[in-house]
């Protein structure tokens, strides 16, 4: 029997505890086949080596994540045949190899751009450029103008285009022509 006042500051009787603790193994939840208890990360989550029903892939997850009954491993975000596979279903028509075409050659800044240039953006007294294309990241030092970061930037998105098998006839072929100014 438990004393009322050691009930006070408390929200429930522990069960709800005992519950998040108890062993998945053996469970399907979602499209995640629990295997086998890892162990626990640094904060004390429990982990579980689960097989993704969608790629067969295996991946150590914490608990608190499989019981969220996730759509995926992750192997949706970022799989390339899924990603090309998109195109017939009308979805991401601009996809070419992985990459998004209309995505990377997009010249237009963003509306709540600091510079007026997409990719540049100001840093500690200069500007830098940045830009990622298929995953790839890269970022420039610091140029003291927006126009220098601005061709550095144009230089870096043409060799990592050409890298991923972007060519100016594919860019041609995924970009509507430009309407002219009126």
């Amino acid at each position: 029997m438990i004393e009322g006042h050691r009930l006070r500051d408390k929200r429930d009787c522990g069960c709800a505890y005992r519950e998040s603790r108890a062993d998945l193994s053996g469970q399907h939840i979602g499209v995640l086949q629990v295997i086998r208890r890892e162990g626990s990360d640094k904060h004390g989550n429990i982990l579980y080596l689960c097989r993704c029903d969608l790629c067969g892939g295996e991946k150590v997850l914490p608990a608190s994540t499989i019981r969220a009954r996730l759509a995926s491993c992750g192997c949706k975000k970022t799989d390339p045949q899924r990603m090309e596979a998109m195109s017939p279903l009308g979805v991401a028509k601009q996809v070419y190899h992985g990459v998004q075409v209309i995505q990377a050659t997009r010249e237009e800044a963003n509306r709540n751009s600091q510079t007026g240039v997409r990719g540049v953006f100001p840093f500690r007294g200069g500007y830098v450029a940045a830009v990622q294309i298929k995953g790839v990241r890269w970022r420039s030092g610091r140029y003291s103008t927006i126009e220098e970061a601005q061709k550095a930037l144009a230089v870096q998105k043409e060799a990592m285009l050409d890298d991923a098998g972007v060519t100016d006839e594919v860019i041609a072929k995924f970009r509507p022509p430009k309407k002219p100014k009126k």
